[in-house]
């Protein structure tokens, strides 16, 4: 008998996952945990996913902002 995942292994298997700061990888399960009791239709919960990807993308642009910053390549 296979081993059911978790709600955070099965959010890591989505691209952008770990694009999010950790702080908002912790709310998104807790956020999907939620509303896992819920009844939300298909199209409310890829409404919450796109929304949480386009977080993720925000949070990817600012850590490779700060990168370049850290490295010096980009002045403050």
């Amino acid at each position: 008998m296979q081993d059911v995942p978790t709600i955070t292994e099965l959010l890591s298997r989505l691209p952008w996952f770990r694009d999010l700061t950790s702080e908002h990888r912790r709310e998104m399960v807790e956020q999907i945990s939620a509303c896992m009791t819920d009844t939300m239709t298909r199209e409310q919960y890829a409404s919450l996913l796109e929304r949480w990807a386009v977080l993720a993308h925000t949070d990817q642009k600012w850590a490779r902002f700060e990168l370049l910053r850290e490295s010096g390549l980009l002045a403050r």
